[in-house]
């Protein structure tokens, strides 16, 4: 009995020995990693809403007023520049998605006219040896057709020719 085949799993990982799509794989690897460092903004931004959200809950007392006040500007402001810095983050990531999409696009939809132009090309040039040789099969049928009908020709002749014969010996017998 055959020993039991392990099923081969797929790896995800990043990190492999040879790779093969060119700029294309490089730019998914990026996107991948730009996607990942966006979710964790999005987290950090989130923590920050609710932060927000909390500090805005606690009622600061009036010693502290005009310094909580600076603290909570502080923190708008920085929450802000994160969703606009996350933002451009991703419309870079769009936009180097969408360029990506439309190359590999194109260069699929070159790839296969090539192919189907090559595929003409050995099409037409099948054709074209298959009427030839067609041609020629006719050609050779035609000849032998003919050298058919003259060699039962002859065979009528020598047998006509050769009964002559016998007939003649025969009468030299009698």
């Amino acid at each position: 009995m055959a020993p039991p085949h392990a099923t081969r799993k797929p790896s995800n990982s990043t990190s492999r020995v040879s790779t093969r799509g060119g700029h294309c794989e490089s730019r998914r690897r990026i996107a991948e990693q730009v996607e990942d460092e966006m979710d964790e903004a999005n987290e950090e931004a989130e923590e920050m809403d609710i932060d927000e959200v909390e500090a805005e809950a606690v009622e600061p007392e009036d010693s502290q007023g005009a310094g909580d006040s600076k603290l909570q500007q502080l923190m708008v402001d920085m929450v802000d520049a994160q969703r606009r810095r996350h933002q451009v983050r991703k419309q870079g990531v769009y936009k180097s998605y969408t360029r990506c999409h439309t190359d590999a696009q194109e260069a699929i939809t070159s790839l296969f006219d090539e192919h189907e132009k090559k595929a003409a090309q050995a099409y037409d040039a099948q054709i074209s040896r298959l009427q030839s040789l067609l041609k020629q099969k006719a050609a050779i049928e035609a000849a032998m057709s003919e050298k058919l009908v003259n060699l039962r020709k002859d065979y009528i002749q020598q047998s006509k020719a050769l009964e002559k014969v016998v007939e003649y010996r025969i009468r030299e017998l009698r």
